[in-house]
């Protein structure tokens, strides 16, 4: 009865090893086909990166370049059909521009494994050249050494980059034809206004008591005129120079600049009155002479413009996301609502100009100094309320 018991112990034992064998390989099982499955899908997501992709993408040979396969871009953007591609060599097809780039590039992944961004020519089946960037690891493929491939049409982006070059050759060239005429009209033009103003002057002091008053102020309009003329050439000139400045622009203390503005303008804020205040101004990353020349033709109209009351004049700069945010409010006589949006116009005037002297370019020049440092300049404003001008620099710690 021993033996028998053991017999059945032991039969026991065997189909319990038989069932945890069994559930192994059933778990085995199911872990096979989870990882199968996962396989098949990332060989599906592959396949429909490689179908669909916007870039064309080639596995092909790394000895001679032979077409293993091609996606769909490739087709689309050579003009060739799959059967005219597979199996055929790169240098059958004629694809390289420069034969001897496939060659260069083959040596490189053969060295170093991969290329990246390897910029070549490659000519399409219509015969058009088209500027590409290419980017191709080595990989084994059934034993055999090849390469897979992803090539970006860059050309609209090269063809966009010479024309900006041919533009700013351009835009320099009328830059320096621009210098040119600036100094034209700095000196040749000036010079007959300056003779005819001196002549009239001459003409106003000795014979004065010979002419009737009637040809006296005939001759003080005309002194005006060329005056006024003398100060429009100045101003157009200001503004033609705005633009021939080199950007080199230098970290500096806004403050330091408003007072070197205030020091110009001393005499008229003594003759109005005027009060200047200002907060903590920024380090801002500018051209001084043209921030300067901002404060300056800012406050000098705060001030033209002013009311009954002596002008109070108040300045501030705060940080505004990626820029600096600066402000001029005055208390004068303000501007017109329908004024505002073109108040920065050449030659616009929103005042009485028999009354209030100027060229109606101090504003015009403003927005282009800013303009020039990348920023925007406004107003807002109403009659008899006083105005407020805004502009903007980048924030020195951004550059």
């Amino acid at each position: 009865m021993r033996d028998e018991d053991m017999t059945k112990e032991q039969l026991i034992n065997e189909l319990a090893e038989l069932r945890q064998r069994l559930n192994q390989f059933t778990a085995l099982e199911s872990e096979c086909r989870r990882e199968a499955e996962a396989l098949r899908l990332s060989e599906e997501k592959s396949s429909k990166a490689f179908r669909s992709s916007p870039d064309w993408i080639v596995i092909s040979t790394l000895e001679d370049g032979r077409f293993i396969d091609v996606n769909d871009a490739f087709l689309r953007i050579t003009g060739y059909r799959r059967e005219e591609v597979i199996g055929r060599t790169a240098k059958q097809l004629g694809i390289w521009a420069e034969p001897d780039e496939r060659d260069k590039m083959a040596a490189i992944i053969r060295e170093h494994g991969k290329i990246r961004d390897h910029e070549a020519r490659f000519c399409m089946k219509s015969g058009e050249i088209r500027i590409m960037l290419r980017s191709a690891e080595a990989i084994d493929l059934e034993g055999e050494k090849c390469i897979i491939s992803v090539t970006h049409d860059i050309t609209e982006r090269k063809k966009a980059e010479e024309k900006i070059k041919i533009f700013a050759e351009e835009l320099e060239k009328r830059n320096r034809e621009l210098e040119q005429f600036a100094y034209i009209v700095s000196h040749d033009l000036q010079a007959p206004l300056i003779t005819a103003g001196g002549y009239l002057r001459l003409l106003e002091r000795r014979y004065k008591e010979k002419l009737d008053s009637k040809a006296g102020e005939f001759i003080t309009n005309a002194i005006e005129g060329t005056v006024r003329m003398q100060s429009l050439i100045r101003s157009l000139l200001d503004y033609a120079r705005v633009d021939t400045r080199a950007r080199d622009f230098k970290l500096i203390e806004a403050s330091a600049v408003l007072n070197q503005a205030l020091g110009n303008l001393k005499a008229l804020l003594d003759e109005s009155g005027a009060v200047v205040k200002y907060d903590n101004l920024p380090e801002v990353r500018a051209d001084p002479v043209l921030l300067s020349q901002v404060f300056q033709n800012l406050i000098g109209n705060a001030i033209k413009f002013r009311g009954d009351e002596p002008p109070v004049i108040h300045l501030s700069g705060e940080k505004k996301d990626k820029v600096w945010l600066f402000s001029v409010r005055d208390n004068g006589i303000g501007i017109p609502p329908e004024e505002t949006g073109r108040i920065f116009e050449v030659f616009h005037r929103s005042h009485d100009k028999s009354k209030y002297q100027g060229t109606g370019i101090g504003l015009a020049i403003c927005k282009k100094i800013i303009e020039h440092h990348g920023g925007s300049i406004r107003v807002e404003s109403a009659p008899g309320k006083g105005s407020t001008f805004f502009f903007t620099i980048r924030d020195s710690s951004l550059i």
